[in-house]
């Protein structure tokens, strides 16, 4: 802590900013200089605008915090940006990954235990804002690992690319006095009062299933009866509300969705 001269700035979900103040003194000392931008909008572009270019002062906001006071921070150079909860960043399109990706720092860090959630494309995303240009382009990411059948080789390469900046570690490395994980399967019987209302539910949930059987049962009667008036030669036309656009009803199809519907 003591080899920089430049403020930190720290980026976190909302929730996260006071526990971040909270463990700041607790490893760093109760004196350590903390200032967390929040509030109104004034309030928070009072405080960023007395960010000095010297000082060991850590400066913690949020995300939204920082989507809107984006302009006020230009200009201000930072030791570090800390990005807390990545997965917040992972669309890189929106305000919020755009924010973050102006603030003019000398080291970027990014903590997240889900850097994929929907795809590679998060990965891809928070590496964006690590170091741009690493991963490539988004159109060329997207083309080498997002296809629908991705080369094996790819993904290999990729893992490759990315694993020396990943620090990984398992809750027994850091935390090896807590006891082992111990799962206790407990059967509880229900109260009379929870009994009667999940009754309850099963009997409005067999009602419902018996009118929806009704519902295709004369469903399936009305088909089967424009079916045999099909087959008299007698035409429903073009447009019918019951048959869309079919000129003819034709036994094969209507019936047999209907008869799996009600399998």
């Amino acid at each position: 802590a003591s080899d920089y001269d430049q403020p930190v700035l720290i980026v976190c979900p909302k929730t996260l900013v006071y526990n971040w103040r909270n463990e700041i003194r607790k490893w760093l000392g109760p004196e350590w200089p903390v200032m967390i931008i929040s509030g109104a909008k004034n309030v928070r572009l009072e405080c960023i605008a007395t960010i000095p270019e010297k000082g060991k002062t850590f400066y913690i906001t949020g995300y939204d915090s920082l989507r809107t006071d984006m302009d006020a921070y230009q200009g201000k150079q930072f030791f570090l940006v800390l990005a807390d909860e990545a997965q917040n960043i992972k669309n890189a399109s929106t305000q919020r990954a755009k924010a973050i990706r102006t603030i003019q720092s000398g080291m970027r860090l990014a903590l997240t235990g889900t850097p994929v959630e929907n795809s590679l494309m998060d990965l891809w995303a928070i590496f964006d804002f690590l170091m741009p240009g690493y991963l490539g382009s988004e159109v060329r990411f997207r083309k080498q690992y997002e296809s629908e059948v991705p080369p094996a080789e790819n993904r290999h390469i990729l893992a490759k690319k990315v694993a020396p900046f990943l620090l990984r570690r398992s809750k027994e490395e850091v935390l090896d006095f807590l006891p082992g994980k111990e799962v206790v399967l407990v059967t509880v019987s229900m109260a009379d009062e929870q009994r009667r209302l999940y009754e309850a539910g099963d009997i409005e949930a067999a009602k419902a299933l018996k009118k929806t059987r009704y519902i295709l049962m004369s469903k399936r009667s009305t088909l089967q009866k424009k079916d045999e008036d099909a087959e008299a030669g007698r035409v429903i036309h073009r447009g019918s509300p019951l048959f869309g656009t079919a000129d003819v009803v034709r036994k094969n199809g209507y019936e047999e969705k209907y008869d799996a519907l009600l399998r």
